[in-house]
């Protein structure tokens, strides 16, 4: 099978078909060698930030010595984005021989639970686990795609268990009140393991307090048990679980990631168990790259892409265009899924914004620019046939000391990346 073939039966599988249960996969890893004991486990699950808290502790286990592997969802523009191998992507071959040589059981699975049959999630889970074992690594950083409980990489036993915040997402299949969303991440915290919090609200601790005594495991908190002091936007320091650093440098922008810098520390430091050697450790911080998350395409104008799609992220993003940019009008591009808190996210980015261009994007599950039209009260849009449209809309309408800020949704993000660095390689 090559790749194209590989990639082909992958999507045949639809991106968003979820089943809860564990027992497909656990079936699947069964018949290929339970490949995820082969490997020292940081799982890390979160309403924001776990992609980002995903890749810093990747960067700074590598600097260490260690040979790691990220597995993180979704991805921007192909499905290879999903695996890297010290901050490599892996190959279309790899991914296309690891598909191949799990073929049979991922056959013989499906046959057992016939009509119940394996997830699009839970069968690149497991080619993720096989390309680890067979590529050695030390240590896979496993990003959870949803929740936590039912989880496919929860057939994993994590030495560490990361949970980065806990906000009201996916309400229709983890719940609606944030404490019952709050005791589905709780499950990545296993016996054997350590617990490293982020900010979380009283009752949703309750719950993580609760999992790690009945688990009975080590629990450090943010704030409490490790610390972030700021000097500025960029430069920081952190009180860790064994050590404070200090002139740290964090090559990703936003306040939001020196918090996700901090968990990535205290989660490393956790595996290790003892400190991080500085200079390794800036290494590390150093070559910690997010696409995608605040990332910035082109700076006259000032083009920036951000997945938020919540409204603790649009909070997130919208704080940092006010405190860590300098720019005359903000000019959003927006485009969301229908099934998201558009009224929220809105709320948080529209009243910074100058215009705003509503479009949709090639997501079936967009909204429309009727749809999202009721959302922007008073404010100046315009809406655009595409993302295409719309960036053309942007970047017309924008001066040099402008920002343009595209937003709402990953597959946003992901297709105005693709236009916009085609775009800029053809210029230059």
């Amino acid at each position: 099978m090559n790749f194209v073939k590989a990639n082909e039966y992958i999507n045949s599988l639809g991106h968003n078909e979820i089943n809860p249960g564990l027992k497909r996969i656990k079936a699947l890893c069964e018949k290929i060698g339970n490949p995820q004991n082969n490997f020292s486990v940081i799982q890390i699950t979160g309403t924001n930030g776990k992609t980002s808290t995903t890749r810093i502790i990747s960067s700074l286990l590598s600097a260490h010595g260690l040979k790691t592997g990220i597995y993180t969802s979704p991805h921007l523009n192909s499905i290879i984005e999903r695996f890297e191998i010290d901050g490599k992507l892996i190959s279309n071959d790899d991914f296309a021989a690891s598909l191949t040589k799990i073929m049979p059981s991922i056959n013989e699975v499906n046959e057992k639970f016939f009509p119940d049959k394996l997830s699009y999630f839970e069968t690149v889970t497991a080619l993720a686990f096989v390309l680890f074992r067979d590529k050695r690594v030390d240590c896979a950083i496993l990003e959870v795609g949803m929740g936590g409980r039912w989880d496919a990489t929860s057939v994993s036993s994590p030495k560490v268990s990361v949970i980065t915040n806990v906000e009201l997402e996916h309400t229709d299949r983890l719940g609606d009140t944030v404490s019952q969303i709050a005791r589905e991440k709780a499950h990545i915290i296993k016996k054997g393991s350590t617990a490293i919090i982020g900010k979380l609200s009283v009752e949703a601790l309750r719950i993580i307090k609760g999992r790690c005594l009945s688990e009975k495991v080590d629990l450090k908190i943010f704030g409490k048990d490790f610390s972030l002091i700021e000097k500025d936007a960029r430069s920081f320091s952190i009180d860790g679980l064994y050590g404070r650093y200090d002139n740290l440098f964090l090559n990703l922008l936003g306040r939001n990631q020196l918090e996700n810098a901090s968990l990535a520390v205290a989660a490393s430091e956790a595996f290790f168990k003892k400190p991080l050697f500085v200079e390794k450790m800036r290494m590390g911080l150093n070559g910690a790259r997010c696409p995608g998350r605040l990332e910035v395409l082109s700076k006259k104008p000032l083009v920036i892409l951000d997945g938020a799609h919540n409204p603790a992220g649009a909070k997130e993003l919208a704080r940092s265009l006010k405190n860590d940019f300098t720019y005359d009008d903000l000019i959003l591009v927006f485009a969301i899924l229908r099934d998201k808190d558009i009224k929220g996210i809105i709320e948080e980015l529209i009243p910074a914004a100058s215009f705003v261009i509503l479009a949709k994007n090639k997501n079936e599950r967009c909204a429309s620019c009727e749809f999202l039209r009721r959302y922007v009260g008073d404010a100046k849009y315009k809406c655009a046939k595409n993302i295409s449209d719309a960036l053309q809309i942007a970047l017309k309408k924008a001066k040099l000391s402008d920002l343009i800020c595209v937003t709402g949704s990953l597959s946003t993000v992901a297709e105005a990346r693709e236009l916009l660095l085609k775009k800029y390689e053809e210029e230059f």
